[in-house]
């Protein structure tokens, strides 16, 4: 399925299939990620996330 076929999608990602990693729809942000597997970047990719 193409990322412009739903306008709420704002990136995906492949493993086998499409898979929608990241959705938006007005002020709602969301993402599909495991950070604590990631051990120090994880970390920080969390406090990147809640600095925006």
């Amino acid at each position: 399925m193409c990322i412009s076929c739903i306008p709420d999608v704002a990136a995906t990602t492949e493993y086998g299939v499409t898979i929608h990693a990241a959705v938006s729809h007005g002020k709602v942000f969301a993402c599909q990620f495991h950070p604590e597997k990631s051990g120090d970047v994880g970390m920080q990719i969390l406090r990147n996330f809640a600095a925006v």
